[in-house]
């Protein structure tokens, strides 16, 4: 979701016209679930009052539909598998071609509203009600139980959810997109296992995300093409198994000294890892106000992988002078 920008701001006129959100028509639901789709996935500025943030908060629908899209408002709806079947999935027209849903909490301050969203028994239910659902985007909502098995979902996108218990286990093994925001999985050691069981993920975004796993555990990706890490500020060292990448991004990481670059991958993903004297992808990387040190950027020029090497190392001398470190 863009960053919202209010009219008149100092940032207004540092940004193009065409960048800002520009609501549709709204005459009917399903209009409204199609801008509330555009305006969640609107990669540019969102400025507000608009009709659709409007609508939204006036809370005059638990949830909406389209013809591809599912948007649910209110987490109580979802109180309990049982409850999301009688309240909405039997309810809905479009079950056979919504492919994309979207849970977001209405109203954050509202404290009556914070009845958790149960997952409980979500993939089941979604592959027998939403067969066509590929990317599944939850935002604010408070959630539980939150284990999650698609083999249709290509995209996962967690914006600040609050998750209210220590569950946290996906496997989407056709996932392609993870996108996580303000957000850190409750249940320690079970985020890397995860991205195991999504050997096909080809974006991983992750911004002001703090990772609890054990720093020493490697991340495999080997479809990965674009990675990136913003605000990550946590952890000194990492591990990544990323044969594919094309786009390595370490923006912000204030503390991040040290990246290491493994070759051999993880065996559940034998028949998307690079064999033994196959070369891995080159790559470039972005490494502005990060916290790389010389031994750090030795580590990544070893592998003869950065295409950039010059900027690497002019970047990370700004930063060092920045923060009064030469």
């Amino acid at each position: 979701m863009g960053s919202p920008t209010p009219p008149g701001s100092s940032d207004e006129d540092e940004v193009e016209v065409d960048t800002f959100f520009k609501p549709g028509a709204i005459n009917n639901e399903s209009q409204l679930a199609d801008q509330m789709h555009a305006m969640f996935t609107w990669e540019g500025t969102l400025q507000f009052p608009n009709p659709v943030g409007d609508a939204i908060h006036r809370k005059e629908h638990k949830f909406v539909e389209s013809e591809t899209v599912l948007i649910v408002l209110e987490p109580k709806i979802g109180a309990t598998p049982e409850m999301f079947l009688e309240k909405v999935l039997n309810k809905l027209q479009n079950k056979e071609t919504i492919k994309y849903m979207h849970l977001h909490h209405a109203d954050v301050g509202d404290v009556e509203d914070r009845v958790p969203f149960d997952f409980k028994k979500f993939g089941e239910v979604l592959a027998a009600h939403l067969p066509k659902v590929e990317l599944l985007y939850i935002m604010h909502m408070p959630v539980k139980n939150f284990v999650l098995k698609s083999e249709a979902i290509k995209s996962l996108q967690l914006l600040q959810p609050e998750f209210m218990d220590n569950k946290w286990d996906i496997n989407l093994p056709y996932l392609e997109n993870l996108d996580l925001q303000f957000h850190s999985p409750p249940a320690k050691g079970k985020f890397l296992r995860s991205l195991i069981n999504c050997p096909r993920i080809k974006t991983f975004f992750a911004y002001k995300w703090w990772h609890h796993d054990d720093p020493m555990r490697p991340f495999y990706l080997p479809n990965c093409t674009q990675f990136t890490l913003r605000r990550f500020e946590d952890i000194a060292e990492i591990r990544l198994y990323l044969p594919r990448v094309e786009s390595l991004n370490l923006i912000a990481c204030f503390r991040l000294e040290k990246l290491h670059l493994l070759e051999a991958g993880h065996p559940d993903h034998a028949e998307w890892n690079t064999g033994p004297g196959e070369k891995q992808s080159h790559f470039a990387i972005d490494v502005e106000v990060s916290g790389l040190t010389d031994e750090g950027m030795a580590n990544l020029e070893r592998t003869g992988r950065v295409t950039n090497p010059e900027d690497m190392l002019r970047v990370v001398e700004e930063n060092k002078r920045e923060w009064g470190l030469e």
